[in-house]
């Protein structure tokens, strides 16, 4: 019967305790939507993306407290040339794998300490990144950033100098797609994060790497994924995740 009335007392929910500081959030929101475009860089400066820039931060404490989660853009954006048309893709970018995402080099510490542990990985043996071909200092087919090389460098060097050739060659310790899958597991990589986004309309996690479970791990791909490329994908969250675990232990 439409008009019959029914009452029932309401019930009230539980408390909410948010990790967010407001100052970080409102800076972090700040910083991703009005880059400023340091004067002091050279040539190799986007100017097209501090104009309108895409990306992400995310801020969190070591034990995993999220303090701080801002993407851009906020408002779809015109397509430039030559550019993968991602401005026009308003989502948010700290919990999402957007096409083809790999964190690249700051993947380098964690297959080093991973490597470490479980691969035999001598930090103190050095490795020649150097040009042998005339055409650039490479490991196979993958090309250091260097245009000279870095001669015999040692983990810590190829670390602070970001040697691609000398994770490349990391990567070719990690024989099948097994030992990959063990170490971004390791790390949280390809599994979700716990976050609790409350069932917020267009908020959800994306976590699982498609291209490390169905395409074929080439030995070009294992030299990859020693420097972050793909195969290896990752949010923003799950970065900033696993450095949290890099720096604990946990």
């Amino acid at each position: 019967d439409p008009r019959k009335e029914f009452h029932q007392p309401p019930e009230h929910g539980e408390d909410l305790e948010l990790t967010i500081s407001v100052p970080l959030q409102r800076a972090a929101q700040d910083v991703i939507l009005n880059p400023k475009l340091p004067p002091e860089l050279g040539l190799d400066r986007d100017d097209a993306w501090f104009r309108s820039p895409v990306g992400a931060i995310v801020m969190i404490t070591p034990d995993g407290e999220v303090l701080a989660a801002a993407s851009a853009p906020r408002e779809a954006q015109p397509t430039l040339p030559g550019r993968s048309g991602a401005r026009e893709d308003v989502i948010d970018r700290t919990m999402r794998i957007p096409g083809n995402q790999p964190p690249g080099s700051i993947f380098k510490p964690l297959i080093a300490a991973h490597a470490i542990e479980t691969h035999g990985l001598d930090p103190h043996e050095e490795f020649l990144c150097v040009d042998h071909a005339g055409t650039g200092p490479s490991y196979f087919t993958l090309h250091c950033h260097s245009r000279v090389g870095h001669q015999s460098i040692a983990l810590h060097d190829a670390l602070q100098e970001s040697c691609n050739s000398y994770f490349a060659r990391v990567g070719e310790l990690y024989q099948d797609r097994e030992e990959l899958l063990e170490l971004v597991h390791f790390y949280g990589l390809d599994e979700p994060t716990g976050i609790n986004v409350g069932g917020r309309r267009g908020y959800f996690e994306e976590h699982h790497i498609v291209g490390l479970h169905e395409d074929d791990l080439t030995h070009r791909k294992r030299l990859a994924a020693g420097n972050g490329l793909s195969p290896i994908q990752a949010t923003p969250l799950q970065m900033a995740r696993a450095f949290a675990g890099l720096a604990t232990g946990e």
